[in-house]
């Protein structure tokens, strides 16, 4: 997905947040912005955000010294929801169809973006997300597919929301004999990195994998052999996130996408609002 022109404000935004993560000085933020309208200049008609935000974020590591600015909104973040966790697996469980259930759940931890925002309450999502559902829903296919596979590539987004997708994939695992979670190869915003994913115990329901992406989203020209590969051969993919869809949507093969339109250029490329959740296939 090609970038619009209020993907730069959106990522000015994310600037702004890191500049005051790192308590960076008055001239190196002016620098900052600077090399960021720099950037802007030099962007051709078919770059996409994420590719775009991963330029600015690594000259921001580079200037500042902090690898990993974003780290203790992460713990907080993750620390709120697994406050949530226990209600929310009864919540599922109980539910008619625990796996659809699931797939929103996962979706809701999709709006845990600092890219976005810094604050989220998972708990006044909840009961809203129950009763609305997926705006675009192609679950019966993705449950045709699930019959057939037997493995899944499943794309992981944000560190927080990865305890919403470690529900998901204890259902998803009754289905197929191999999921593979795919991480990013570098701390970026609050994106899920290999050591968190550890630490969440995915290590133990998923094989993880690193995707080589250095981006807040995935950028397929940055993929590793080894992800290039499972991508290639796997019979499901399940993408999550508004940066994996960016960077993946024009892609030839079928994949399922998960996400909440956050931004009204994403929404509009979706045929939806932006807040609406949306699980849909693209091939």
């Amino acid at each position: 997905m090609k970038m619009g022109v209020n993907c730069y404000s959106c990522i000015l935004r994310q600037i702004t947040e890191t500049i005051e993560l790192t308590a960076t000085d008055e001239s190196t933020a002016k620098d900052i912005i600077n090399k960021f309208a720099k950037f802007i200049l030099e962007t051709d008609n078919n770059q996409i955000a994420p590719a775009l935000s991963a330029k600015i974020q690594a000259y921001i590591k580079e200037t500042t010294g902090v690898e990993d600015p974003y780290k203790k909104v992460k713990k907080k973040n993750t620390k709120n929801i697994l406050a949530s966790l226990d209600n929310i697996k009864i919540k599922v469980k109980q539910s008619k169809d625990p796996l659809y259930s699931a797939l929103l759940m996962s979706a809701v931890g999709n709006s845990f973006d600092v890219a976005v925002s810094l604050e989220g309450d998972i708990e006044s999502h909840i009961e809203s997300v129950f009763k609305k559902g997926f705006i675009k829903d192609d679950y019966k296919l993705f449950l045709n597919r699930l019959k057939n596979a037997e493995d899944i590539l499943f794309i992981a987004d944000n560190c927080s929301e990865a305890i919403l997708d470690s529900v998901l994939i204890d259902y998803l695992n009754e289905y197929v004999s191999k999921i593979y979670f795919a991480v990013r190869s570098t701390a970026i915003l609050n994106d899920l990195t290999m050591e968190e994913a550890k630490e969440l115990g995915l290590h133990k329901k998923t094989t993880l994998i690193d995707s080589g992406s250095t981006g807040p989203g995935m950028l397929m020209e940055e993929a590793n052999k080894e992800f290039l590969n499972i991508y290639k051969n796997a019979d499901i993919i399940l993408s999550k996130g508004m940066g994996n869809f960016e960077g993946m949507s024009e892609e030839e093969r079928e994949i399922f996408f998960l996400l909440k339109a956050k931004c009204h250029e994403v929404a509009n490329y979706l045929d939806v609002k932006k807040g609406d959740l949306v699980f849909t296939l693209f091939n």
